[in-house]
Order: structure tokens, then sequence, then C-alpha cells
């Protein structure tokens, strides 16, 4: 049975803050520390001279390490913008019930199955509901209720979700 609904509200802010936050915590310090060494242990080959096609398959693989992560985030970040950008109203309701959850907006409806969940990521402001990586819903936090957010919290640990933050 699906308790009251509950207005989420967004902001290309929030939007930007969620997604940065998402590859922070999915990147991680440890990514930018190998990178480092990776990068340190590149420029000291080349420093003493060596030349070799393995050096330049290293430095392609260096530039790719940071390419990469650098095209995810503004993938992400355009998909974000643009989803936000097509909301009319941009609003999203939150309904909660003991199987599943809705998010409604006026693009459309999705019932999600608590056991959908991964995990659940806390935020100062928003939470993410991680689905699968890197699939995220961002629940802002400014108009949620406390027994909303215990709710979600109770809901997605039955289902063996991990809560982190």
């Amino acid at each position: 049975m699906i308790t009251d609904e509950h207005v989420l509200r967004f902001s290309p802010s929030l939007s930007r803050k969620a997604v940065l936050c998402f590859w922070w915590r999915t990147i991680g310090l440890r990514y930018l520390f190998a990178l480092a060494a990776y990068a340190t242990c590149v420029t000291l080959l080349v420093w003493q001279g060596d030349r070799s096609w393995l050096v330049g398959a290293f430095g392609a693989g260096l530039i790719f390490s940071v390419v990469m992560p650098a095209a995810i985030v503004w993938t992400h970040m355009r998909k974000s913008s643009a989803k936000l950008r097509q909301l009319t109203n941009p609003e999203a309701r939150l309904a909660v019930a003991e199987d599943y959850f809705t998010v409604t907006t006026d693009l459309g409806k999705a019932d999600i199955r608590w056991s959908s969940v991964t995990a659940l990521w806390r935020f100062r402001d928003f939470w993410l509901v991680i689905l699968e990586a890197p699939q995220f819903i961002t629940v802002p936090l400014e108009f949620l209720p406390t027994e909303v957010r215990n709710t979600l919290v109770a809901n997605i640990e039955k289902a063996g979700g991990r809560i982190r933050g």
C-alpha cells in the first residue's frame, strides 16, 4: 500500500552536484593515487630516455585513464541536464510502499522494487538511490520528512542494499 506522495524538487546545480558525488564515490581517491603513480612511472621512463613502443603504450593507457572518467562525467552531466530540461516542472513525486517505491514526473512513472536497489549513498543535501551502476535516482532531501527518509533506509536495508554515508 502506497503512503502519501512527497514532492522532490530538482535544480541544475543539484543535478550537477549529484553527478559529481556519484563519480567521486565511484572513482574515489584510490583511483587518483593509482593514476598519479602510473603517471610518475611513465614520466620516469620517458625522462630516462626510454622511447620504446611499450612506453608509448603506457602513455596511451595513461591518456585513456584520464580521458575515460572525464568522458563518463561529461556524459552523465549531459544526460542529467537534458532530462531536467525536458521536465515542464522540475519536480518528481515519491511514494513509498512495502515492496516498492514509485517516482512520478511529467515524463512518466517508474515503480521500482526495493530488491532492485543495490545501495543508498547519503549526502548532506540529497541521497542517491543506486540501482545498477551507472544508474541512480537522486532524492533531494529539502522537503522530504524524516519518517520517509527512515522508511527508505529501512526498506533498502531489508532488501539487502548497502547504506553509505
